[in-house]
């Protein structure tokens, strides 16, 4: 595996140091301060790598489409209201 540096984008998790960067969807390699490397999916389950445990709010956060979930992005669809809403 080919290690990605803080360059390229990514997150630095707080208490074990380990870099989250996005792989491709659905995909998060995440390095360690020691240079493991690992790959899970969007919920943090291992694909393959050296590491094994990793924090999957970490991978769900990387991985997610922001575009369809923040509402500042998202479109002003009014058709996506619930029926108890209107």
């Amino acid at each position: 595996m080919t290690l990605k540096s803080d360059s390229q984008g990514g997150i630095r998790h707080g208490f074990s140091g380990g870099l989250y960067t996005l792989e491709g969807p659905g995909r998060v390699r995440v390095t360690r301060s020691d240079g493991a490397v690992g790959l899970f999916d969007g919920i943090g389950r291992w694909i393959e790598g050296e590491v094994y445990d990793v924090d999957p709010e970490m991978c769900i956060w990387m991985s997610i489409n922001r575009a369809m979930v923040s509402h500042r992005l998202s479109s002003q669809d009014r058709t996506l209201e619930h029926e108890s809403d209107k």
